[in-house]
C-alpha cells in the first residue's frame, strides 16, 4: 500500500508541474480559438472569437505564428483538463487509503494465537527479509594470498571497497548475501559480488563493483561479464546494478548511499 501511495504522490508532482506550464502557457495564449477545416490537398484556417459565428474569421496560411498560438492554445487547454481532472481522482483515491487496510497487513494485525493457526498469503517484510537472509550457500572460496577484510557482520571479503559497499548497505538495514552462486541460462555458474533484496518490489536484484577500470584487461572481461548477466535476462539498470572506481577516482560513499536509497530501498 505504501508503495503505491507513493507512486501515486509522484505522479501528482507530476501533474502539478503539467498543470503550472499549462496555466503560464495559457495566460499568453491570444483570445479566441482556430478551426481547421481541410478539402482535398487545401487546409484553411479560422479565428473563431466568443461571441461572433462559429466559423470565424479567415486567417491567412502566412499568419503561422497566430496559426499555431492557437493551437497551442488548444492543446493546453486540453492537457490542463486532463491533468486537473487526473489530480481530482487521485486526491480522492489518496483520501481513501487513509481507511483501508493493506491485505498485507493483515496478518501483522492478528493476535500472536491467531497467526500461529493460519498461513500467511503474504508475510510481513521482516519475516520476509528473515527468511531470505537465512538461505544457506557454498561461497566462492578465498584464497589464502587474498588479504583478510571483514564487514562488520564478520564475513570476509575480497577488498577495501566491498567492506564500504557491504557495511553501506548493513547500516541501512538492507540485506544482502556475498558471492552467492548464481546459475545462468547456458549453464555457466557466477558469484555475483552482491545479492540484494529489493525492499519495496522483494525482487532480488545483483550488484557487482568494477574496482579497476582504469585496467582495460580489466574493463573487457567486466564487459562480457555484463553480456552473461543479459543473456540470461538479468539487465543493467533493471536487476543489475553497477558501482565503479579507478585509481583516481575512488568510490565515493556519500553518491553510493544515494544510489543504494534509488536502487533498493
Amino acid at each position: 500500500m505504501e508503495m503505491i501511495r507513493k507512486m501515486m504522490q509522484d505522479r501528482l508532482g507530476q501533474l502539478r508541474h503539467i498543470i503550472h506550464q499549462a496555466e503560464r502557457d495559457l495566460q499568453a495564449a491570444p483570445a479566441g480559438t482556430l478551426r481547421i477545416c481541410t478539402s482535398g490537398h487545401f487546409t484553411r484556417y479560422y479565428h473563431c472569437h466568443e461571441g461572433t459565428d462559429k466559423n470565424g474569421q479567415y486567417i491567412r496560411a502566412s499568419e503561422t505564428e497566430l496559426i499555431r498560438a492557437l493551437a497551442q492554445k488548444d492543446y493546453d487547454t486540453r492537457i490542463l483538463r486532463a491533468a486537473r481532472e487526473e489530480v481530482e481522482m487521485i486526491e480522492r483515491n489518496l483520501a481513501k487509503q487513509g481507511a483501508l487496510v493493506a491485505p498485507e497487513e493483515i496478518f501483522s494485525r492478528l493476535s500472536e494465537g491467531r497467526q500461529q493457526l493460519v498461513h500467511p498469503v503474504w508475510l510481513p517484510y521482516e519475516e520476509y527479509a528473515e527468511k531470505w537472509q537465512n538461505q544457506t550457500y557454498e561461497r566462492k572460496p578465498i584464497g589464502d594470498d587474498v588479504p583478510e577484510y571483514y564487514t562488520n557482520r564478520g564475513e570476509r571479503v575480497r577488498s577495501k571497497s566491498e567492506i564500504l559497499l557491504a557495511n553501506q548497505m548493513d547500516g541501512m538495514d538492507l540485506k544482502y548475501h556475498y558471492e552467492k552462486p548464481l546459475q545462468l541460462i547456458n549453464g555457466i555458474v557466477i558469484y555475483p559480488d552482491f545479492t540484494v533484496l529489493q525492499k519495496s518490489t522483494r525482487k532480488t536484484v545483483y550488484l557487482e563493483h568494477f574496482g579497476m577500470m582504469d585496467d582495460s584487461g580489466y574493463v573487457s572481461a567486466g564487459i562480457q561479464r555484463l553480456d552473461l548477466y543479459a543473456d540470461s535476462g538479468i539487465i543493467l539498470g533493471e536487476n543489475l546494478f553497477v558501482t565503479y572506481e579507478t585509481k583516481k577516482s575512488p568510490i565515493n560513499m556519500r553518491r553510493i548511499e544515494t544510489l543504494f536509497k534509488n536502487w533498493f530501498c
